[in-house]
This record gives structure tokens, C-alpha cells and sequence, in this order.
């Protein structure tokens, strides 16, 4: 079990890299954004995911993309 989840760890950081690889030359960053929720919510066994930027000038934390929720679920949780 150990090993499994040691070898899942190793690949999502694969993932990543590769991901982040790509950033330089992406057109379309939210996509990329996405393979990154994937791959967390794939590593943490999860069923949905969100990630988040600091807003400064809302002085919040903004969804950037999500995976499993809908998109009411994120306009309220994103409401000020």
C-alpha cells in the first residue's frame, strides 16, 4: 500500500512538471489550471476540488477554476 501510494505521488509530481512545462507557451492557462485540480484531486483520492487566488483588492480568496461543484455552489462561496 505504501508503494502504491508512493508511486501515485511520484507520478502526479511527473504530471506537474509536465504541466508546468507548458505554461510558457499555453494559450489557454485555465485549461492547464484544470489539469492541475485533476491531478490534486486524483492524488488526494478526493471526489471534487477547487483552487483558489488571493484577491487583493476584494481582500478574498477567489475561485479560479473547480472540478465537481456547481457553478452556484462557487458564485456563493466566491459572493463577497
Amino acid at each position: 500500500m505504501a508503494d502504491a501510494r508512493a508511486n501515485s505521488y511520484v507520478t502526479a509530481r511527473q504530471r506537474v512538471h509536465d504541466i508546468l512545462k507548458r505554461l510558457p507557451q499555453a494559450n489557454d492557462i485555465e485549461e492547464l489550471l484544470h489539469e492541475v485540480i485533476d491531478n490534486a484531486i486524483d492524488v488526494a483520492g478526493a471526489d471534487k476540488g477547487t483552487s483558489r487566488r488571493f484577491d487583493e483588492r476584494d481582500d478574498c480568496l477567489k475561485i479560479v477554476v473547480s472540478r465537481g461543484f456547481s457553478n452556484h455552489f462557487c458564485r456563493v462561496l466566491d459572493a463577497p
